[in-house]
């Protein structure tokens, strides 16, 4: 006599499994989309210049963006924060040759053509900006002039490319903004008094950009 078969019966699905099982996934979803959230807007806040990276953040009510580097000097460690106005990827200020500079502790001739930049409201501030960044990476500053009358006639030191062996930063009027060196000297041309900032804070982050190539 043939046995009959038993028909195993189909379990059917709880439905209170399905509802964890989506209520799971949904917090799981959740969950990568907040680790997400954060490396979105990190990546939106970074700028990339040469090998730095630059983080924008908020000053006040202005967008500056911020590059912190470490240097030693005299078996010591310092450090240094370099802060722009300018997002340095967008800048098309030209640079002619690599910044390279003298042991630390030496002298910087910092030339400016008073002159030219007379009527310009923001001269002070960039010259200041200028020293600042040399001061704070350990050099010592000695503001000067290019026009050895104006430099006589206002007791200042006359430097030019040619007046001494020291590093000489010479800022001047120009037709066109751009970095040029001619040996230890270092040019910075800017068109107009806004493009004074522009070509200043190009000769910053470019000496930043080559000295990190020069010490790999």
């Amino acid at each position: 006599m043939a046995k009959k078969k038993i028909k195993t019966p189909i379990k059917k699905a709880d439905p209170m499994d399905k509802q964890l099982i989506w209520i799971i996934a949904t917090m799981v979803i959740a969950i990568l989309c907040l680790l997400a959230i954060p490396i979105i807007n990190n990546s939106k806040n970074t700028v990339k210049y040469d090998g730095l990276k630059f983080q924008k953040v908020k000053y006040g009510q202005l967008d500056v963006y911020y590059y912190p580097y470490q240097f030693n000097y005299s078996g010591k460690s310092y450090g240094y924060n370099l802060y722009l106005r300018n997002d340095p990827s967008k800048s098309n200020v030209g640079v002619n040759g690599t910044i390279e500079y003298p042991v630390m502790g030496s002298k910087v001739y910092m030339s400016f053509d008073f002159i030219n930049f007379a009527n310009c409201d923001n001269s002070v501030r960039e010259v200041t900006t200028l020293s600042l960044f040399l001061q704070g990476n350990l050099y010592s500053t000695n503001l000067s002039s290019p026009n050895i009358t104006y430099a006589k006639q206002n007791n200042l030191t006359f430097a030019n490319c040619t007046s001494t062996k020291n590093m000489v930063v010479l800022l001047q009027s120009g037709n066109e903004t751009r970095i040029d060196r001619y040996n230890n000297c270092y040019v910075l041309s800017a068109a107009n008094c806004t493009d004074m900032l522009n070509v200043v804070e190009k000769f910053e982050v470019q000496s930043v950009a080559d000295a990190r190539k020069n010490n790999k």
